[in-house]
């Protein structure tokens, strides 16, 4: 049964998740977002994604942070142009 649910490699990623929160001093509070569940469960979901390594600092911070900005503003378009007349 064990083997049937990957108890280990599940407990490893815990342990690893964990430790990425003490060692960088997370708020737990991130726990709680629906995009902290949803980014582990794509990623333990998705098999084909091997070798994948996370974003980068300079990539977090750069061009992932300009397209967030732009996915946030894109709704506010209409209504700027609005705003402004």
């Amino acid at each position: 049964m064990e083997s049937s649910f990957n108890i280990q490699a599940r407990d490893a990623l815990d342990y690893e998740i964990g430790r990425m929160f003490y060692a960088s001093g997370l708020s737990f509070n991130l726990a709680r977002s629906p995009y902290y569940i949803s980014v582990f469960s794509y990623a333990a979901n998705t098999s084909n994604l091997s070798g994948y390594v996370p974003p980068s600092y300079n990539k977090l911070r750069g061009p992932l942070l300009a397209k967030e900005r732009i996915h946030v503003e894109k709704p506010f378009g209409t209504y700027k142009k609005f705003m402004e007349k």
